[in-house]
C-alpha cells in the first residue's frame, strides 16, 4: 500500500475482474463498506504517466491530478461530454485516463468523480500527480522482482 491513498500495489496471475471482486469482498468483510474497486496493470500506469499533456504546460505539479476509469469509454462519449469547469480548468480523455489541469487548485475545480462516471458511464477515482508520480516509481520495483 501507499500511505492512506486507497491503493495498492499487487502482483497476480487474476485478471481484473477477480482482483476488484476479491479486494471488493475483503473491504466489505472487514469494514463492512461496498467500495468499488480500479485495478490498472503497471504498463498502463507508466503508460498514464508518459503521456500527461499538462506536464509541459505547468512545471507545478500540485495543479495536475487524473482520473483513472474502469473502463475506456466510447468516442462517441467522450465526444459528447459536458463537464462543468472552473475558469481555467482543462481535462483531457485519453484511454482510461482522465487528465485534469486545475491552476486554480483542486479544491476550487468542479470537477468530480461523479461526474466523470455519470457521463462516461464507469466507475473513477481520481489521484493528485504527486501519488501517481510515487506510485510510477514503486512500480518499476515490483517489475524488477518480477
Amino acid at each position: 500500500t501507499y500511505i492512506q491513498s486507497g491503493n495498492i500495489l499487487v502482483t497476480s496471475d487474476k485478471n481484473f475482474t477477480s482482483i476488484n471482486k476479491h479486494i471488493e469482498g475483503l473491504i466489505k468483510e472487514e469494514f463492512n463498506y461496498n467500495i468499488p474497486v480500479i485495478t490498472i496493470s503497471i504498463d498502463e500506469l507508466q503508460k498514464c504517466f508518459k503521456e500527461n499533456p499538462y506536464l509541459k504546460k505547468d512545471e507545478d505539479i500540485k495543479f495536475l491530478h487524473v482520473t483513472f476509469l474502469n473502463d475506456a469509454p466510447k468516442i462517441s462519449i467522450i465526444e459528447n461530454l459536458n463537464i462543468n469547469t472552473y475558469k481555467d480548468d482543462e481535462f483531457l480523455v485519453n484511454d482510461k485516463f482522465v487528465y485534469l489541469h486545475t491552476p486554480n487548485g483542486f479544491a476550487k475545480t468542479k470537477f468530480s468523480n461523479p461526474q466523470f462516471e455519470k457521463q462516461l458511464d464507469t466507475i473513477a477515482t481520481t489521484r493528485n500527480w504527486r501519488t501517481v508520480t510515487k506510485l510510477v516509481e514503486l512500480s518499476k520495483t515490483i517489475k524488477k522482482l518480477n
